[in-house]
């Protein structure tokens, strides 16, 4: 028996700490009953941090210690209680907000994980209600929301608050979370109140710490006066007690949990994108309709030739015509969207019919104040910085084929050539004040006064040319890469110059009336407003660049207030829309200029209010058959569709334009809403909790 000895011994050993360890937690605990608080807190702390580890103790010590410790020993098993249930799959991306120490732009982060992740299911709201019985907390009720009522959220989550409160003074929580939901009211919805709310928040006041988004100050609100918003499908948004949400929501789950149809339209049960569920599009009954239009939101390429068969069948519906619309970008491009909020951005991709969303930003924190992207380059470029970097320039690939690369540049004002080999850099003191704007196929730069330097830098070979030393104004790329622009803060003078060869620099007198600078589609011309005195009436100009030259002049109205000069896909006119004080509200004119005759042809178009967007550039069809006007219409930014007729006044919002089509893209919610001219609308589920931004198309190859 030689070898027993040593193993009584080991085993000794290895008790003996466990038993240590024992020890000193029930000594720990022992002390949640001290006479001194300090000592009482010290023991808490130091049994919360032990976590799993005092779980037996803790409830032993629940079960029978002393008022005091049982109290403790309750409040301390709580939070072990709720990590227990945040280590299910469905719900482990949400671990960040039940810390009580989570950052906001952490708890944000945590949220759009757990969406982007696509796993909640009916495990996650068992796991959300159990969490609720233990402690009513903030946080679950949100997750709550996001799996009830996405849209709901995705409004709340979209809108921002720009609060000019910028004292120490203490505001009213119900006024704060009254202008939280301002937008939704405005859709129709109507909050509701319950008195058990409403006389909690009565006295309740918020630090004044200027909270810039409406989800921010729904979790101040929380944190002052526990007060939650419930959002229960279409329903108006309610504001209640912590109590009484737990009690709403235990209801609504009740309903939903014996319903296969509200759990598969929730998207809880898995539901199959087939010919069955296809016929359920346009159904009668909305939960089931809703749980088809879910399943389709990324279609099988087997499913498309019946998708397109079913919407020619007399008595399609709207939902199936809309499918098939999508189904038909396919492969004409890809949106590059942007998704996040309060401090922290993410770029995406995905495919204009919903499938193949990418990540193209990675771990980079970009700014909010980021991006635009090279025409034809497939790049994006992007203010943003890696984990523990500093700010730079990056370049997205737009394909995702590859990581984003760091321009070699200090953070300022870059400007890309087209195909994103060359760089005008506006240098040094410039920094982050420097201003990049994307607009269409023109892009421009701006600087603030008394920012120095622009600078022409080669990315293959690294070489740089000082083309101004002075205080920039605007500059700009022709659509060709062939030539720049700049302007000079303090002249009147508009530079051009060649940048194949020719050093030569040539200069019109004047400036332009807008920051745009309207190129032709061939890059060889440019259409400019100038106006050469506060007395003299603007001038519409077409600049000849081979020949250095004004080919055509053209003289507005005395007093007009000119747009932005719109180039014909054929470059063969231009036009430019105008309000003058005797037209009277509601009408316009667009002067249509042949850039081959120089003849000028006028036409008024009415509105029901308002006019052209000075600085917002408008668009032609690509047929060139009907021109979109940026017009101010009854409080929102409309497109008037002006062709051939006059009278005719269709009105579609303002979407950012896929090339080579008519169709338009725009922002909403958790998707992408999709509008063309012949009526045609379709959704694009870009698959996260929130779209804040189309930033560019990827045309189809």
């Amino acid at each position: 028996m030689p070898v027993a000895l040593p193993l009584v011994v080991v085993l000794v050993c290895l008790a003996r700490p466990a038993h240590a360890d024992e020890v000193r937690l029930r000594e720990l605990i022992a002390r949640l009953d001290a006479e001194d608080p300090g000592e009482r807190e010290k023991a808490a702390a130091e049994l919360a941090a032990a976590g799993e580890d005092a779980r037996p103790l803790l409830e032993e010590a629940a079960r029978s210690g002393s008022p005091e410790v049982r109290s403790r020993a309750e409040a301390l098993l709580t939070p072990l209680g709720i990590r227990r249930i945040l280590d299910r799959p469905s719900l482990r991306a949400l671990a960040p907000a039940a810390d009580p120490a989570t950052a906001p732009l952490a708890l944000d982060r945590a949220f759009e994980d757990w969406v982007l992740s696509g796993t909640a299911d009916a495990s996650a709201v068992e796991g959300l209600m159990e969490i609720l019985r233990l402690q009513p907390s903030g946080w679950a009720f949100e997750a709550l929301n996001w799996i009830g009522a996405p849209e709901g959220m995705g409004e709340l989550q979209g809108g921002a608050i720009w609060s000019t409160d910028a004292g120490d003074e203490p505001e009213p929580a119900q006024g704060k979370l009254d202008s939280a939901f301002r937008n939704l009211s405005g859709r129709g919805k109507k909050v509701e109140w319950s008195e058990e709310a409403a006389d909690r928040l009565r006295g309740a006041r918020i630090p004044a710490r200027n909270p810039r988004r409406r989800l921010d100050t729904i979790r101040e609100v929380w944190a002052v006066a526990r007060v939650v918003v419930v959002l229960d499908g279409g329903r108006n948004p309610k504001i209640v007690s912590d109590t009484q949400a737990v009690r709403a929501w235990e209801e609504w789950w009740n309903a939903v949990r014996e319903s296969p149809a509200r759990r598969q339209a929730l998207g809880l049960d898995p539901l199959q994108a087939d010919a069955t569920t296809l016929a359920r599009l346009d159904s009668r009954d909305p939960g089931e309709a809703a749980a088809a239009v879910r399943a389709f939101r990324v279609v099988p390429l087997a499913l498309r030739a019946a998708v397109d068969e079913a919407a020619s069948r007399p008595g399609a519906g709207p939902a199936l015509h809309g499918l098939r619309d999508r189904l038909r970008m396919a492969g004409k491009g890809r949106v590059v969207f942007s998704t996040g909020r309060t401090g922290e951005t993410r770029v995406w991709s995905i495919g204009l019919d919903g499938s193949g969303r990418r990540l193209l930003s990675g771990d980079l924190a970009v700014d909010s104040s980021f991006g635009f992207a090279v025409p034809g380059g497939g790049a994006l470029f992007v203010s943003a910085a890696p984990a523990g970097g500093d700010f730079g320039v990056w370049n997205l690939d737009l394909a995702g084929a590859a990581a984003p690369e760091r321009v070699p540049v200090e953070r300022g004002g870059y400007l890309p050539s087209p195909d994103g080999a060359r760089a005008l850099l506006t240098h040094a003191t410039c920094g982050a004040d420097g201003r990049l704007a994307d607009v269409g196929r023109v892009i421009g730069c701006r600087c603030d006064q008394d920012r120095s330097s622009l600078t022409l830098f080669d990315r293959g070979s690294g070489a740089t040319e000082i083309l101004l030393k002075g205080n920039l104004g605007l500059a700009w790329w022709s659509p060709d890469g062939a030539w720049i622009a700049w302007t000079e803060a303090g002249r009147d003078t508009l530079l051009f110059r060649d940048v194949r060869g020719a050093q030569a620099v040539w200069e019109v007198k004047g400036l332009p009336v807008t920051d745009v600078l309207p190129w032709s589609p061939s890059g060889d011309r440019a259409a400019l407003v100038f106006q050469e005195g506060p007395d003299k009436s603007p001038q519409l100009r077409i600049l000849d660049l081979a020949r250095r030259e004004a080919a055509w002049k053209f003289d507005l109205p005395e007093g007009a207030v000119p747009a932005v000069p719109v180039w014909s896909p054929d470059g063969k006119s231009v036009a430019l829309p105008w309000t003058t004080p005797g037209l009277g509200a509601g009408t316009f004119e667009i002067g249509f200029l042949d850039a081959v005759s120089g003849e000028v042809a006028t036409r008024s178009y009415p509105t029901r209010e308002g006019g052209p967007q000075h600085g917002q550039p408008g668009r032609w069809t690509q047929d060139g058959r009907a021109l979109l006007i940026p017009v101010m219409d009854g409080g929102s930014l409309s497109c008037l569709v002006a062709g051939g007729d006059p009278a005719s006044d269709n009105t579609l919002r303002l979407f950012t334009w896929i090339p080579g089509t008519d169709v338009g893209l725009k922002a909403h919610g958790p998707d992408i809403l999709a509008v063309g001219l012949e009526g045609e609308f379709f959704r694009i589920p870009s698959g996260g909790p929130c779209v804040e931004e189309v930033l560019c198309v990827i045309p189809g190859r």
